[in-house]
């Protein structure tokens, strides 16, 4: 195998015109009109012996294969036999998984003008190997590709066409260029103007395009920016077909072809039944059985022959495609059934072992490969990283990366106003959420408003905890709904690479333009909320924008909370269940002070500070209570004056029983409260203030902000994206 540092040099030659001098062999195409007969150089992808397991069970099992540059190589297969999980290795998205091994050869090669091929191995051999100069282009398309939804078919490739690019402005007239000529090859003229729709982003779901439209628009994003044709790919698609009807199936696969015999692309995709006409597009055929083995690979035109050789001749005016299906599937309607078709499909297995070591050799720049993975010794485990990640290695200065990150913030930031502003409607229901909200609440507390006495203090306690919780709740189930599902289009994103091989974009330009956009509307309705019920309720209006800015900090806090578990949860359902369980227990902890009758124990005293609630509770208190005058209850008065008393009361004993009188008053009812201060010092909230509060609520929102981050870096960045290593001794057992 090639060390890297020739690899790379071989590569920039070949750039810049000459030829390379590496001649290690060139495998042959499917057919004549494959080959590289334009002097154009395309890539070709190779893997040898895979096999991959789960505990005990074998997904993926010696798996060998080849598909170069113009070919269209279909990989059916009944469900269950491991076509989405030989993709991703291929791909390098096949996560790590605990007591999982992997084990085979993957590579990829470009053929030179002159016909000599140069090899660029995905896997390293041992710690000392590096990521190549110039990464193979691949391309991974996934089954099931979410898009943000309020933006149109014309704005999502044009955005994915600026990261790629590292444009600005969507409207830059490359970027324009870029996209009509997207937009027509892929036919998505008559929806190029509609907006994408589902609810992949969160929010509600909108009728918008097709699925047909969907999965081709998904190519399109994945494919924009290639450029010239001389920049061929290696594209792999995991069912771009499920779902489709019929004609929408050939459409899409008439798509595929083009960018394989046109485009010069090395295309591989996995399928389930394709139509007669779909399947005469295929140049090659890799079909899978039960178990993740293979019963055939090889030209799509040789695997009639291929079966009949072993007596199982295709009917005729029978779908080939089925037919090869209902070979490979196992019947398991009855015993009898299953026991028979699992004979049928294990001989075909061996039957294609035995000749695949004829028809299907190791080409010649493969054989160096796997050579210097049989080394002498231990386990020899190879180090893999996604080859979105696998970035050009070239110093960049301090300008070079603010310029990037500028160019980028910049181009998510408009992303994010455009989704904001699409989202009107949810707006207006949380607006009219929280408008519906105040006038309960202030209905159910009006007559604290002219109430200033020491009773009075537990409805505006009251008031104040159903104003912190129902903001709290508002802010996060929407970010708990919304941020998981876009969690995952920005995560795709990030696996894309741009024009440098690196991922389009990092997680700090995306998270802080989305706080930017989506802070300031976020705090909107939980204002609107706070506002009205203090106006209807009669709360202290010297202090009021104190105890407006301590409810907006608040929703923030909230919100900020709904980021982190949302970044933490793998699923928005997930994230909906543990978000609730956190609020209700800030809600427990709120009241330190024991004002509302309830008493943090001491095991919990540490946990209540960690909640949004309480500061946000005792900063609005703060701000209702400080330098409010109380009035009296009635009947206490004069509790605590001394009576006026004559000499004849003091020499008869009648001032000392008056005395005692109203000393066994004032502890029976309690001393009379004066000021707002007082409550807060009953309270044991004597140094608590608005200001000391909002100092706890912004600590809380930068732990959750950093934790959110790591987290998000931790999926998205390639330093924490951990794929399944191979292991040079893992090894499918024998049939």
């Amino acid at each position: 195998c090639l060390h890297v540092e020739r690899a790379g040099a071989a590569m920039q030659e070949l750039e810049n015109g000459q030829p390379s001098g590496l001649g290690l062999g060139r495998p042959e195409a499917a057919s004549p009109q494959k080959q590289a007969s334009d002097g154009l150089p395309r890539w070709s992808l190779e893997c040898r012996h895979v096999s991959y397991r789960v505990k005990k069970r074998w997904i993926v099992q010696n798996m060998s294969a080849r598909c170069v540059g113009g070919e269209l190589m279909a990989v059916p297969g009944p469900s269950g036999s491991g076509k989405t999980t030989f993709l991703k290795i291929l791909a390098g998205r096949l996560s790590k998984t605990r007591r999982a091994a992997l084990g085979g050869h993957v590579g990829f090669a470009i053929e030179s003008p002159g016909g000599d091929w140069i090899k660029f191995p995905k896997i390293g051999l041992d710690e000392t190997s590096h990521t190549p100069k110039h990464p193979p282009p691949v391309v991974f398309v996934a089954q099931d590709t979410q898009f943000f939804n309020k933006l149109t078919v014309n704005e999502t490739i044009a955005f994915a066409a600026c990261l790629r690019k590292g444009k600005q402005n969507i409207h830059d007239e490359e970027i324009q260029l870029e996209t009509e000529k997207l937009v027509h090859r892929f036919g998505l003229h008559e929806c190029a103007h509609t907006m994408v729709g589902g609810h992949d982003s969160g929010g509600p779901v909108l009728a918008g395009i097709s699925g047909g439209e969907r999965r081709r628009l998904a190519i399109a994003c994945e494919l924009v920016g290639r450029g010239t044709k001389s920049q061929s790919r290696v594209v792999l698609l995991d069912e771009p077909t499920s779902g489709l009807d019929a004609f929408q199936a050939h459409t899409v696969i008439d798509k595929l072809q083009h960018l394989a015999h046109d485009m010069g692309d090395a295309v591989v995709t996995t399928l389930h039944q394709p139509r007669s006409s779909s399947f005469l597009k295929f140049d090659s055929l890799l079909l899978l059985s039960q178990g993740g083995r293979a019963c055939y690979c090889g030209p799509r035109e040789k695997a009639l022959s291929h079966f009949e050789k072993f007596g199982f001749k295709c009917p005729e005016y029978f779908n080939p495609a089925e037919y090869f299906l209902d070979l490979v599937s196992v019947d398991c309607t009855s015993d009898v059934s299953e026991k028979k078709s699992h004979a049928r499909v294990l001989a075909l297995q061996k039957a294609w072992e035995e000749e695949s070591k004829v028809l299907l050799p190791a080409s010649k720049e493969f054989h160096g490969l796997e050579d210097g993975l049989t080394m002498k010794g231990a386990r020899q485990k190879a180090r893999i990283r996604p080859l979105a990640f696998m970035s050009v290695l070239r110093p960049k200065t301090l300008a070079q990366k603010l310029r990037k990150f500028s160019s980028h913030f910049s181009l998510l930031l408009g992303r994010a106003k455009r989704q904001t502003m699409r989202d009107l409607y949810v707006h207006l229901v949380r607006a009219a959420g929280s408008l519906i909200l105040a006038a309960t609440v202030s209905s159910m507390f009006k007559s604290i408003k002219n109430d200033r006495t020491s009773k009075g203090i537990k409805g505006r306690a009251g008031l104040i905890l159903h104003t912190c919780i129902n903001t709290s709740f508002m802010a996060m189930v929407k970010t708990l709904n919304s941020m998981p599902k876009e969690s995952a289009v920005v995560s795709a994103e990030m696996m894309r690479s741009d024009q440098e091989g690196e991922g389009c974009y990092r997680v700090e330009p995306y998270f802080l333009s989305k706080l930017c956009v989506e802070t300031p509307v976020d705090a909107v309705s939980p204002l609107l909320f706070g506002l009205i019920v203090a106006d209807s309720t009669g709360l202290n209006p010297k202090r009021r924008p104190i105890f407006l800015g301590t409810i907006a900090l608040q929703a923030l806090a909230a919100s900020t909370l709904g980021m982190s578990v949302s970044a933490l949860a793998p699923t928005a359902d997930a994230a909906l269940a543990i978000g609730p369980v956190l609020m209700v227990l800030s809600i427990m902890t709120a009241d330190s002070g024991g004002l509302m009758g309830m008493q943090v124990p001491e095991g919990l005293k540490a946990l209540s500070n960690a909640s949004l609630l309480k500061w946000a509770f005792e900063g609005c208190l703060a701000s209702e209570l400080r330098g409010l005058e109380l009035e009296p209850e009635e009947g206490l008065e004069h509790a605590e004056e001394s009576p006026n008393l004559t000499w004849l009361d003091r020499l008869t004993g009648k001032d000392k029983i008056i005395e005692k009188i109203r000393e066994e008053t004032v502890k029976a009812v309690g001393k009379p409260i004066r000021t707002g201060d007082e409550v807060m010092e009953s309270l044991g909230l004597g140094g608590q203030s608005s200001k000391s509060a909002a100092g706890s609520q912004l600590k809380l929102i930068g732990v959750n902000l950093t934790l959110t981050y790591a987290l998000l870096k931790l999926k998205g960045s390639s330093s924490g994206f951990s794929p399944q290593p191979f292991d040079a001794s893992v090894k499918a057992p024998p049939l």
